[in-house]
């Protein structure tokens, strides 16, 4: 921009700036409403910095067996959450106002969970096997896995509810894309691409039909797709130019996407999905601390993972342990894949380590 160009010359004598090649036209506004956004964004980004989860080691545990009794309990909440979002589809396409006060009692209750034990979550995303429409699934999972990674961050319950929110609505102007390039089962042309980066413009518009709704939720549809290093959509912002909470929002979807079947792909293991973003970090398409902040989330075997051990034996990841993403805590499992009871913190065994995760219920 004529003004990013001008900050360049005053602060490094920069007078030009040659840009490999142009953006890709993707027809979105580039009027009133964007700009206002960014005027929002150049503010709000200054009061938002994320903060270290310093409290983190001191924070409470439930005991193995309750945490898996309310991750269960939790999944009904995760099943109306999912029913509601698709009630507020339903109006916005029928081109009505939609009222979120509903999903956001579902996003506080959400946030309650993560006040009992962190680990809550990411378990119940690990349980979840609804057969709703694929968006509606992606996206409360995307909602869960954000505040997740937002407690570890150090973000307060109000800023959680922001976020949570803005996760689960940050994607609706998918919706509008055409069913035959959303469900394709092939590798979209150039001019399908396109209708897929329009996208975050029908999001913003559905939004202002969601009134009283944070503006967090807006800076988060508008710059989900972007990336720290400048290669995303709909605008290539980077680094500084991306909302903390866009950042959050946009690597748990890539994460959640790829361990998601879809058409035109099979899923990815987690495990070989959180390899990704640890490669991505390093060439800076995500935040590095964001991706720290969600390995002490999930680990690099996340909840429900099934798993072989140095010692020939096979367990089910259970826990997370922040800063040591290899090694979660894990319950054995027998021969035919049942649950054993025994739990082993690998954190406290450093004589035993993990070898190799499995894509599904070993033999």
């Amino acid at each position: 921009t004529t003004r990013f160009l001008a900050l360049l010359n005053q602060r490094d004598g920069v007078t030009f700036l040659r840009a490999p090649s142009p953006p890709i036209e993707t027809g979105l506004p580039v009027g009133k409403g964007f700009q206002e956004l960014d005027k929002l964004l150049t503010e709000d980004l200054a009061r938002c910095a994320m903060v270290s989860d310093e409290e983190g080691a001191r924070r409470s545990r439930l005991p193995n067996d309750e945490l898996r009794s309310r991750a269960a309990q939790g999944l009904d909440t995760h099943a109306t959450t999912g029913e509601r979002l698709a009630d507020v589809c339903s109006a916005l396409q029928r081109g009505d106002c939609a009222n979120a006060h509903s999903l956001q009692e579902c996003i506080r209750e959400f946030v309650n969970m993560l006040s009992i034990d962190a680990d809550l979550l990411p378990t119940i995303v690990s349980a979840q096997e609804s057969q709703d429409e694929y968006l509606f699934d992606h996206w409360v999972n995307v909602a869960l896995l954000s505040m997740s990674v937002g407690v570890r961050l150090g973000l307060n319950q109000g800023q959680l509810t922001e976020l949570g929110l803005g996760a689960l609505l940050q994607d609706l102007g998918m919706l509008r894309v055409p069913g035959e390039i959303r469900n394709a089962d092939r590798k979209l042309t150039p001019e399908e691409w396109v209708e897929i980066k329009r996208h975050p413009s029908h999001t913003l518009e559905w939004l202002q039909r969601v009134p009283s709704l944070p503006v967090a939720a807006q800076f988060i549809a508008y710059q989900v797709h972007e990336r720290a290093d400048g290669s995303g959509y709909p605008r290539q912002r980077s680094g500084m130019f991306v909302h903390p909470y866009a950042k959050i929002v946009g690597l748990v979807d890539t994460y959640a996407a790829m361990t998601r079947p879809r058409p035109h792909r099979h899923s990815v293991m987690p495990y070989e999905a959180a390899k990704t973003l640890l490669v991505d970090a390093s060439r800076n398409k995500f935040d590095r601390t964001i991706v720290r902040a969600f390995l002490d989330s999930v680990s690099l075997f996340p909840i429900g993972s099934l798993l072989e051990l140095s010692d020939g034996s096979r367990a089910q990841a259970l826990r997370s342990n922040a800063g040591l993403h290899t090694r979660p805590v894990v319950e054995l499992v027998d021969p035919d894949g049942a649950l054993t009871g025994r739990v082993i913190d690998l954190a406290t065994v450093p004589d035993l380590k993990v070898v190799r995760a499995f894509s599904s219920r070993p033999d």
